[in-house]
């Protein structure tokens, strides 16, 4: 558990503690430039969820975000991190993610905050990805661990699982007929 505790306090702290640095050292609404074009930084207010969507819904969001830490802490917990290091890193980093987001939001419900700070911005030529920040960033890691494992390496585990399974039966076939 020490790794899964590290994780999500490493990007709690991350995503907690670069929302106070852009919140007191950069204006709401101003952006620069990391890379001309592509990468900047900027400070708004999300009081939705992804993409703004359910606006001025933080104390249910934030709810909602208690009840899904609980959820995948539990599932965090069934998971031994030697078999399954991939799902077991997955879930701690949306644990993270997660927390990271849903304390903006009680702050925001109990009036201490605007909303989810989201400071980071992306353009692809034309095109502007929404703005997030490190929460989210563990988030969209996590989900994608958490993909790769369940689509990939479920398959490996199962076919794994089936040989052993196999290799037993016959062991323990050879061992009947030799102790006949």
């Amino acid at each position: 558990m020490l790794i899964a505790y590290l994780i999500i306090f490493g990007s709690l702290v991350l995503d907690q503690l670069s929302k106070i640095i852009i919140e007191l050292t950069v204006a709401n609404g101003a952006e620069f430039f990391l890379i001309k074009d592509f990468l900047y930084i900027t400070r708004v207010y999300n009081t939705g969820a992804a993409w703004s969507m359910m606006n001025d819904s933080t104390l249910f969001l934030a709810i909602v975000s208690l009840t899904a830490c609980i959820i995948f802490s539990i599932m965090l917990k069934n998971v031994k991190y030697k078999e399954r290091k991939i799902y077991y890193i997955s879930l701690s980093m949306i644990i993270g993610g997660t927390a990271g987001n849903m304390i903006d939001r009680f702050m925001c419900a109990f009036k201490l905050r605007k909303g989810v700070i989201d400071f980071i911005g992306t353009n692809f030529g034309s095109y502007s990805f929404p703005i997030f920040n490190v929460a989210d960033s563990c988030l969209v890691i996590g989900v994608i661990l958490l993909s790769i494992d369940i689509l990939i390496f479920d398959d490996i585990r199962k076919k794994r699982q089936s040989k052993e399974t196999t290799t037993k039966v016959v062991e323990e076939a050879n061992d009947e007929t030799t102790n006949n």
